[in-house]
């Protein structure tokens, strides 16, 4: 298996603060949302690749200036799915701006965060429950 096309983490019951999200709109369409965010909070915007972009943060935090890496992968006609990483400044200040600045700001384009929603083995989908803690 390649290992740039890893899809494990989808599988995996602990998620990453606020880190990749599945959606049914196109990655131009993503992408185009996602620079329009970052503009928004006022973070620069550097294009990486054609669905692959890097954001940073224009005040210094505790670690240096917050820098985001969002890439979008289509994995079928109509889903993509989009990954955050932190390249750069605090896990704090990454965990933050995931939860208070991008997911709200998303939610229109999102199908589903990972990690919202787990299988309880009866075929029914409930709640995760860590994310019941924190709402």
């Amino acid at each position: 298996m390649s290992s740039g096309f890893d899809l494990s983490s989808l599988f995996e019951n602990k998620r990453k603060i606020g880190s990749m999200f599945t959606s049914k709109c196109s990655a131009n369409a993503i992408m185009s949302k996602i620079e329009g965010v970052a503009k928004g909070l006022n973070f620069k915007v550097a294009k990486l690749k054609d669905f692959k972009v890097r954001l940073q943060g224009q005040a210094e935090g505790r670690k240096g200036r917050l820098s985001v890496t969002a890439e979008v992968f289509e994995v079928a006609p109509e889903v993509a799915v989009v990954e955050f990483s932190k390249s750069a400044g605090d896990t704090l200040e990454y965990a933050k701006f995931c939860e208070e600045d991008v997911r709200p700001a998303l939610k229109d384009i999102v199908w589903t965060w990972q990690g919202d929603n787990v299988c309880n083995g009866n075929g029914q989908v409930e709640e995760d429950s860590e994310n019941q803690i924190m709402s």
